[in-house]
């Protein structure tokens, strides 16, 4: 059985403390792996989900054992033309859909998802609780799931 790391934060990191948040996203992993996590699930969204996924491709390149999925809202968001999204696409071992056509609840449905396939759930927050990532952190409390918060300004 594979233990299941998943990630949550904002999309719209401040450009001065981005440097901050890779490193510390990097050491998340890092102690993950070291604690013998293997499957990395990302919502593949700007910000926390991007730079989580580009780290745990940096990890893949060293230990073929680390699996990187993607767990996509809905079908067309597949044809996004951001390159890091592409990018980080071109690596995942797994890509799960979790609906057909876009709804207004898609977001949190996919992070719902993301939180009932993990063991751990690293949290890249601001304290908002009027956010997605404020709704999937609480999501994670009601199913008891093991959480790391990487606290950032807002």
């Amino acid at each position: 059985m594979h233990k299941r790391c998943a990630v949550t934060g904002h999309r719209d990191i401040p450009i001065e403390i981005i440097g901050y948040v890779t490193n510390r996203l990097r050491e998340e992993v890092s102690l993950a792996i070291s604690e013998g996590y293997t499957v990395f699930s990302s919502g593949m969204a700007n910000g926390a989900d991007i730079i989580f996924a580009e780290i745990v491709i940096e990890f893949k390149k060293n230990s073929p054992k680390i699996k990187l999925e993607a767990f996509i809202p809905y079908r067309e968001h597949l044809n996004s033309k951001e390159i890091a999204f592409k990018r980080a696409m071109q690596h995942c071992d797994n890509v799960y859909v979790v609906q057909e056509e876009y709804s207004v609840g898609c977001y949190m449905f996919r992070n719902k998802r993301l939180v009932r396939n993990s063991d751990l759930l690293i949290a890249v927050y601001s304290g908002k609780e009027k956010s997605g990532t404020g709704a999937t952190l609480r999501y994670a409390g009601e199913l008891n799931r093991a959480v790391r918060l990487i606290e950032i300004p807002h």
